[in-house]
């Protein structure tokens, strides 16, 4: 995918993995924070190269995907996005 769009309908997703490589656009990241059943959060930061090109995964458990929106919330306000 390269944009996050209606997120916020999948409220039963629990899972979510993102290659952030292929992201171009976050726009509506912060309807991550209405996934109401989202416990873990997959970015893939560096796709591992081989047979199946399995993500690389940071997992981002349901505190840590909060403070990620923090900041991005922060970096988006400074950056006047």
């Amino acid at each position: 995918i390269t944009e996050i769009k209606n997120l916020e309908s999948l409220v039963n997703l629990e899972t979510l993995y993102l290659d952030t490589n292929q992201l171009k656009s976050l726009k509506n990241f912060e309807s991550l924070e209405k996934l109401e059943k989202l416990y873990v959060l997959f970015l893939g930061m560096n796709p591992i190269e081989g047979e199946e090109k399995q993500f690389a995964k940071d997992n981002i458990e349901r505190e840590e995907v909060k403070k990620l929106l923090q900041s991005y919330r922060e970096w988006k306000y400074e950056n006047g996005k």
